[in-house]
């Protein structure tokens, strides 16, 4: 009897610092450019969400520190770190990979 781990199929997107606030999908790699400004990423809520979703998100140019990213939640169900506030990201050259674990405690911060 063999174990299977099949990894979830993720692609890569550039967010445009021109349509803050950007509404983020599961399974995608987020390139942040905060260059000039900062950017609100929001992330898919609990009724769209599945376990296992994830998100990752990634300073591209190391502006978190002067122009921080926030990980907004839609809705007043949807939570990070099993809080219902949004999520900023201010560390430069750094990098945040989240994992939707369902409805009780949201997304879940797997390593920055």
């Amino acid at each position: 009897m063999g174990r299977f781990i099949s990894a979830a199929s993720f692609t890569t997107e550039l967010v445009n610092v021109s349509s803050t606030p950007y509404n983020a999908s599961s399974n995608k790699t987020y390139i942040v450019d905060t260059t000039t400004t900062a950017v609100t990423l929001n992330i898919p809520n609990a009724d769209t969400a599945n376990v296992g979703d994830r998100i990752h998100i990634v300073d591209a140019t190391g502006n978190w520190n002067n122009n921080n990213v926030t990980v907004g939640i839609n809705t007043a169900t949807t939570k990070i770190a099993n809080l219902n506030e949004n999520l900023t990201l201010n560390i430069p050259n750094n990098s945040v990979e989240l994992l939707y674990s369902g409805a009780s405690f949201g997304w879940v911060i797997l390593n920055s």
